[in-house]
């Protein structure tokens, strides 16, 4: 599926998502219905695109140029199937479709980008020394 048919996502309501979200659950999903999610969640591109621009410009002023890492990603189809039959709960509840993480050489500059990020919820701390990574924040908006 190219970027063009992702750019012409259908808005759907809650009632919808949540309904895609049942039949996401079905042993095999449909190929209509893998296709409805993928242009659901690939909707969100544009926007998580603009909050990465952010958090590596909010980065960059407080670590300095290249001491830090950005990465998005927007949650592949397998791994929203397990999650909702693992929680059983809607497609519309789930509130990580997508996120950008940023890895920060420490602790310290990890809680100064947090702090400068307030807009975004941040979701996840976590100390990485055995990747050399010290520091990750995952950010959803």
């Amino acid at each position: 599926m190219g970027a063009a048919s992702q750019r012409e996502a259908p808005h759907l309501s809650k009632s919808q998502i949540r309904k895609l979200g049942s039949r996401l659950r079905q042993e095999p999903p449909a190929a209509a219905d893998i296709q409805a999610y993928v242009r659901w969640s690939g909707a969100r591109q544009p926007a998580l695109l603009a909050v990465e621009a952010q958090v590596r410009n909010i980065a960059q002023q407080v670590c300095g140029a290249h001491r830090f890492e950005t990465s998005i990603r927007i949650k592949q189809i397998a791994s929203i199937r397990a999650k909702l039959l693992r929680l059983r709960t809607s497609l519309a509840s789930l509130e990580d479709i997508a996120g950008c993480r940023i890895v920060v050489p420490t602790i310290a500059e990890q809680e100064a980008v947090i702090t400068a990020c307030e807009r975004f919820e941040v979701t996840r701390r976590r100390d990485s020394a055995k990747n050399r990574k010290t520091a990750i924040a995952r950010c959803t908006s």
